[in-house]
Parts: structure tokens; C-alpha cells; sequence
């Protein structure tokens, strides 16, 4: 059957203060096995294009596979008949399809760790068929041996400057990487370089750096 809100997300104290969404399932099962992300088989017909993108948002930096949305407009769209919100909700699915390809395996295979908090705007998201109230961009963290992999991704047709808190998250020996789908830009910078992201409209940013420690 078709999660509820509750079934998917689960929440650490003070998530309302520092909005770090966990996913339930992928908490305990990410290391173990291959999971599919929240809500894209349970969305039915009739879901908004916004919905669509933020499924696939949180599959994206909860590690799980993307699957595939069963909704009316990805059948519209090879008739050519989509509204312009629907095509960016397809080409926000492909985008995140490729960067998953481009941040493989870390993300699919490496340890899910407990994600930065990100505060900002927020958004009414129906997510397994119920409505939830969750941050409008996105992050997760993952560690494969001493690499560790954190991504962000704004699945709204808005651009958000967002403010990340990385307490909790490994530091990095060096400097941080930025990954990108066409290659990495190196940066001498930590982590409290990063505590003010701007994230355009329907964008994935990636970022690499090797842990001080287990």
C-alpha cells in the first residue's frame, strides 16, 4: 500500500527549528539494500507537477532509487500537450536521474548519514498522499569509506538562498570539493564556506571532501 506522511518521514527533535527531514525507511535499510523513493508509485493521476519534482527531489538525496511516476502529463507529454509546469517537472526528473548517475556509487551505496539542516523557505507538499509541510530545498549526506558526499537539490520553479548548519557532519581533512555533472571544481574552502547555499530554480548542487576521521 501507498505510505503515509508519517510512514516515510520520520523527525529528529527540534525539526521544526533546524528542518532536517529523515526518511524512516532509508534510515535503517539505505546500507543494507537498494529502497525506491517516497511516494512516486502513490501519487496518482491527478498529482501537481510539483509534487512529481519534490518526490523525486527526496528520493534523489535519500539515496533510493528513483523509480518512475505513473501520472497523467508523461503520457501527455509524447501527444505534445503538457503545460509548461509539467515539462519542468520532466526535466527536473531527468536532471536528478543524471546527477544520481554522475554521484554513483556514493549515493546509492555509500552509509546515509544524518543530513545538514537546511532552513529557508518552505513548502506544502502532498507526499504519499498526504500533506506535509517541508523545506523547499533539499539535502542529504552520505559516506563511502573516508569520502563523504553532500547534496542539495531545489526541485521549485523559484530560486532559494538557503542557510545550511553542518553540525553533525564529518569535517573535511582538506579542502571541499564541488562536484559537477561535467566535472569537480576544487575549492580550498571548509564547510563554514558553505553555510549560505544559493540554489537556482530546478538545480542539484554536489559536494565531495575526504572525513578527519572514522
Amino acid at each position: 500500500g501507498c505510505p503515509s506522511t508519517s510512514d516515510t518521514f520520520t523527525f529528529f527533535p527540534g525539526y521544526i527549528a533546524d528542518s532536517r527531514p529523515i526518511p524512516l525507511f532509508a534510515s535503517v535499510y539505505h546500507d543494507y539494500l537498494g529502497t525506491e523513493g517516497p511516494g512516486l508509485l502513490c501519487l496518482g493521476a491527478s498529482v501537481s507537477p510539483q509534487q512529481v519534482a519534490y518526490a523525486y527531489a527526496a528520493g534523489f538525496v535519500f539515496g533510493t532509487r528513483l523509480g518512475t511516476a505513473d501520472v497523467g502529463f508523461f503520457q501527455r507529454h509524447r501527444a505534445g500537450s503538457t503545460t509548461p509546469a509539467e515539462d519542468l517537472a520532466m526535466q527536473y526528473a531527468g536532471k536528478v536521474a543524471r546527477w544520481q548517475a554522475r554521484l554513483h556509487p556514493t549515493l546509492l551505496l555509500g552509509e546515509l548519514l544524518r543530513p545538514p539542516a537546511v532552513t529557508g523557505a518552505t513548502l506544502s507538499v502532498a507526499i504519499g498522499g498526504n500533506p506535509a509541510e517541508v523545506p523547499a530545498v533539499l539535502g542529504g549526506t552520505f559516506r563511502q569509506d573516508s569520502t563523504v558526499l553532500a547534496v542539495f537539490t531545489n526541485p521549485t520553479p523559484t530560486s532559494r538562498t538557503v542557510e545550511v548548519n553542518w553540525s553533525g557532519i564529518p569535517a573535511p581533512a582538506g579542502g571541499v570539493t564541488e562536484v559537477t555533472l561535467a566535472g569537480e571544481n576544487s575549492s580550498s574552502g571548509g564547510l563554514g564556506a558553505l553555510a549560505t547555499l544559493e540554489l537556482p530554480a530546478g538545480e542539484v548542487r554536489a559536494f565531495r571532501w575526504t572525513a578527519t576521521g572514522p
